[in-house]
């Protein structure tokens, strides 16, 4: 009896195997319009769920788009789910027996429910078509019917449309060594709107673990790629590969055909303490392609907070809409905390008025020098005058060995002397006492600042400085902690001069779009020099040509299988996708491009920071 109860359940799954695999071609020959009907015939059905379409009158098109009742009929369809590709941007309903069984709403998807554990499915190329799937749930054999509105003269099967389904075992993804995470919506669907509720499971070589978390769909241009970005925050703590799981994103990068740009600076500047690691994704038993997976900004900033009693806050440049403006046109989006206060907005202010490093020198009147340390470093002018008296002291002529000292000390530092000097007085006014702190010459944490221009203009993100910029204030000054989004780098755009491997993106004509601060930091004559100097120290380490061809190799070596895979779902290699240049024939072809352009960017700025 057992053995016949195995053998049904067997050939119902086969038979539910073989719908899946061929069931869709048979259901997408027979998809037709049965009738078209006014607006107010189609907004009643909606309001009452319920459609008749027997009853409803046949309404003459008038104008360029019209509401249409499609019938897919489903009497020889043994499974209980129906998988239908529908159009992007297109809201549409649909019928059972005359109730509603499903609805999509215009900003929501991935609506199902996962159900396989040993198998997920592959889709073919109608994603890149512009359509979106939808898992149905049938509650009989009967026909279905999808109220939705089109384009009076376009073909149904162009909106309308069943996918060609590949199941596969997740031991496919496994051997390649990469994390598994499985989404599960639970029919609820994910939004671009706000966070819904999802069950994760995490598959690794040796363990499986779930975990509740919510979900929604990020990003602005990225929204209208078919591989979409998500936010994700999990309710129970946790690490995959030394990622915080709290507060992450799912990175697509749909357009980067390389699926690297985003983890090539990860690999370059270990001092942005940046971490990633790549997934692949599953949301309800759909494979969505290779991700990385990442802590959210406002995660990385939080966990570099020492001392929460000081003000901490993160600025976002990016598009509006803005929390605040400071001084220039630009404004800012607080990322931490929640609420712009106006100390916030002071201290910006005072960041963007002081931002030239040399803004002080001996030569200054005493006013000057007191108006100076007060605005830049928040002491009050009784310190003030007491770090100048000193200063002056200390410049006596005879303290021939002591002024050596301090210019040689400068040198080091890449300070200007005076600056040099004011440190050391204020450290001899300070050192005695048990709460000293070091005093910053500067709102800013230079060497991050100028890294930060190093790799955007090493990688010449065209997006640099004016989107997906961060500005950690921490300990009293702005620092670059948080580095974020490189999609459209490393030679891939084709606007923008974005391919060009020559020119710099903060001269580019995307200039007047920048923050007014940075071209006061790169119009710097101290700063330039800081910024050559640092540059022609990490051309001997993390930049040589080596570190740099190595860093690439690693990735790819790590990857390349998992790329395959990825490129099974999104058929983009060849393709013309935007805004790429160029449409290599391989993904190593890709791969080979990243390498020769990252080589010649480089000996362009050899020749711009380099003295040869």
């Amino acid at each position: 009896m057992t053995n016949r109860i195995y053998y049904v359940i067997y050939l119902i799954l086969l038979a539910s195997l073989i719908m899946l695999m061929f069931g869709g071609d048979f259901l997408g020959e027979n998809i037709k319009i049965v009738k078209t009907i006014s607006y107010l015939d189609a907004q009643q059905i909606i309001e009452d769920e319920y459609l008749d379409y027997h009853n409803i009158e046949e309404e003459t098109p008038m104008t360029d788009s019209i509401y249409t009742i499609v019938k897919i009929p489903i009497k020889n369809y043994n499974a209980t789910i129906l998988s239908v590709m529908i159009k992007t941007n297109h809201t549409f309903h649909v019928f059972q027996n005359n109730h509603l069984i499903y609805s999509q709403l215009q900003d929501e998807y991935y609506q199902g429910f996962s159900r396989q554990v040993d198998t997920y499915n592959m889709l073919g190329s109608e994603s890149l078509q512009g359509k979106v799937l939808h898992d149905i749930i049938l509650y009989s054999h009967d026909p279905i019917y999808l109220l939705i509105k089109v384009d009076v003269n376009q073909n149904i099967k162009q909106i309308v449309s069943t996918p060609k389904i590949t199941p596969k075992n997740i031991q496919h993804l496994i051997k390649t060594q990469i994390p598994i995470i499985k989404i599960n919506t639970h029919h609820q669907g994910l939004s671009t709107k706000k966070y819904n509720y999802i069950s994760s499971e995490f598959i690794l070589q040796d363990s499986v673990y779930t975990k509740r978390a919510s979900m929604k769909i990020r990003g602005n241009t990225s929204l209208s790629f078919p591989k979409k970005k998500f936010n994700v925050v999990f309710k129970e703590p946790g690490k995959l590969n030394n990622i915080t799981l709290k507060q992450n994103v799912l990175v697509s990068a749909f357009n980067d055909k390389s699926l690297m740009r985003n983890k090539i600076p990860d690999a370059l500047f270990p001092a942005f303490k940046q971490s990633s690691t790549y997934v692949h994704l599953i949301i309800n038993d759909f494979y969505e392609g290779l991700y990385l997976l990442r802590e959210h900004p406002e995660t990385q900033f939080k966990k570099l907070i020492k001392d929460k009693n000081n003000l901490n806050f993160l600025l976002k440049i990016d598009r509006g809409p803005y929390d605040f403006y400071a001084n220039s046109k630009n404004g800012y989006i607080c990322e931490y905390p929640e609420f712009c206060h106006d100390e916030i907005k002071y201290i910006t202010r005072l960041f963007e008025n002081d931002i030239k490093l040399g803004g002080i020198q001996a030569h200054n009147t005493f006013v000057q020098k007191i108006k100076y340390i007060k605005n830049q470093f928040g002491l009050d002018e009784k310190m003030a005058k007491s770090i100048i008296r000193k200063a002056d002291e200390i410049m006596d002529p005879a303290n021939t060995d002591w002024l050596k000292a301090i210019k040689e000390k400068a040198r080091e530092n890449g300070n200007h002397f005076y600056h040099q000097l004011l440190k050391d007085s204020h450290w001899l006014l300070n050192k005695s006492k048990n709460n000293y702190q070091n005093l910053h010459f500067s709102r800013i944490d230079t060497t991050s600042f100028i890294d930060f221009i190093v790799l955007n203009e090493l990688s010449k993100n065209i997006d640099a400085y004016r989107l997906s910029s961060y500005l950690s204030y921490i300990n009293n000054q702005f620092k670059i902690d948080i580095i974020w989004d490189f999609d459209l780098s490393w030679g891939l755009a084709n606007y923008n001069d974005g391919f060009n491997h020559e020119n710099f993106i903060i001269e580019s004509d995307l200039k007047e779009h920048i923050p007014v601060f940075w071209h006061n930091l790169w119009n710097d004559k101290f700063f330039q020099e800081k910024l050559k100097n640092r540059y022609q120290k990490l051309r001997l380490s993390i930049l040589s040509n080596k570190a740099v061809e190595n860093s690439i190799n690693n990735i790819y070596t790590s990857i390349s299988p998992s790329a395959k895979i990825n490129f099974e779902r999104w058929e983009i290699i060849e393709k013309n996708i935007w805004p790429n240049k160029f449409n290599f024939k391989t993904y190593e072809e890709e791969i080979e491009y990243l390498q020769k352009w990252s080589s010649e960017r480089l000996k362009w700025l050899d020749s711009k920071w380099l003295d040869i």
